[in-house]
């Protein structure tokens, strides 16, 4: 053997128990949110975890989507009013603002989730979720120690406690980067739907360009049209006009000018400059003069890059740093990135290591950083991408099997 290829054996081999002991924690930690999720359950009232918030938090917007599409009520779903007080004809309290943020074409997912009752959709809910990650994940390439790790991260873990969409996309997203390697229907269809959450898949078409994927740029943007026009025509062209005149609108004002516990989980280089003090205007002029920075180094080193596996750990952890819109549980992108780069054996093992550990903590230390006066987030999202950004330097990827 190889001087070259017992080293790499070497690192391999100093990379599993790391690996076996990030699943054994996150496995423990994942246990820790279902048990608090299960008091949340043992404790409601109604669809209430307890007064003024909703179990299962996020998954009440769509639950209330998908009951208003079945009900007809399709323009409704686009005035944040109307869907309040939809809201309000079931949940007597205040629940605060509550919105349906996806553009219309969702509702073409969206609507079943209305037929059941709340709890079970929910639970259908999360294990969906969990399921699409876990498939994307297979399909990148990960093997099962390193998807135990995604799929029980807190990042994950925060999707199931607050019903967001984070996993699902993140799913989605490595589908359409396997697309890269091997070409696939699956890729295309996968980033067709991520379209539904756009801050998390923009920078998708950069690697696909790069590497001269025609057939999945015009793959997908046949879906993508094909996927518009059928929302158009089951739900009409006014849901659309009501996205962009209405629900746009408010969400960009709540970004802008709203307060409150939600700017504590907004990870985003916008976010940290208000938190500081900075008035909207002065936060976006920051946060797009240091991701247009971000931009130009990704698009070099994408442009220098190689390996097709550290292409997508730059477009998974570049876009927490470029888009001003993305919140804890949309993380589990940046956990991925982080386990990308621990295979990565032109790299430091130790660095990579404290990489996926930055990357694997994050979504937990967020709302306390930002409460402590100390919303560093963007600075510790970019040191993750500073190592996926070091020059090649020898070795090779490690494969999928060996990282299990």
């Amino acid at each position: 053997m190889s001087a070259v290829a017992d080293e790499q054996r070497v690192s391999r081999q100093r990379g599993i128990p790391f690996a076996a002991l990030l699943l054994i924690i996150s496995a423990v930690r994942a246990i820790g949110f279902l048990i608090a999720l299960w008091t949340d359950y043992a404790g409601s009232n109604g669809y209430l975890a307890s007064p003024n918030h909703p179990f299962g938090s996020d998954f009440i917007n769509l639950w209330t989507a998908g009951r208003m599409a079945l009900a007809g009520l399709i323009g409704d779903i686009y005035s944040p009013d109307a869907f309040m007080a939809y809201q309000h004809g079931f949940v007597s309290d205040d629940i605060g603002f509550r919105v349906w943020a996806y553009p219309p074409h969702s509702l073409i997912m969206a609507w079943p989730f209305g037929l059941l009752g709340y709890y079970p959709t929910y639970l259908l809910w999360s294990a969906l979720g969990l399921a699409v990650l876990v498939y994307g994940a297979r399909k990148f390439g990960f093997g099962w120690t390193e998807t135990g790790i995604l799929a029980l991260s807190p990042a994950a873990m925060q999707n199931v406690i607050l019903g967001q969409t984070g996993n699902l996309a993140c799913g989605l997203l490595l589908a359409a980067l396997a697309g890269v390697s091997i070409g696939s229907r699956s890729a295309i269809v996968s980033a067709a739907i991520l379209t539904i959450k756009p801050q998390t898949g923009f920078l998708l078409p950069l690697i696909w360009l790069r590497n001269k994927r025609w057939g999945l740029v015009a793959g997908a943007t046949i879906a993508i049209v094909a996927l518009v026009a059928l929302s158009i025509m089951v739900f009409g062209a006014d849901a659309w006009r009501a996205y962009i005149g209405e629900t746009l609108p408010e969400l960009a004002q709540l970004e802008r000018e709203g307060s409150g516990p939600f700017m504590q989980m907004i990870p985003s280089t916008f976010m940290s400059m208000r938190l500081l003090g900075f008035d909207a205007d002065g936060a976006s002029l920051v946060h797009f003069a240091f991701a247009g920075l971000v931009m130009a180094v990704l698009l070099w080193r994408l442009w220098v890059e190689r390996s097709p596996e550290r292409q997508a750990a730059l477009i998974l952890i570049g876009v927490c740093l470029v888009t001003p819109y993305m919140h804890l549980y949309d993380l589990t992108v940046l956990m991925a990135g982080g386990l990308i780069l621990m295979r990565d054996e032109r790299l430091s093992p130790s660095i990579t290591k404290i990489a996926a550990i930055l990357a694997w903590i994050l979504p937990m230390t967020l709302g306390w950083l930002a409460v402590a006066g100390l919303p560093i987030a963007p600075l510790i999202v970019l040191f993750v991408f500073a190592v996926a950004c070091i020059p090649e330097r020898g070795g090779t990827m490690a494969a999928g099997k060996q990282a299990t």
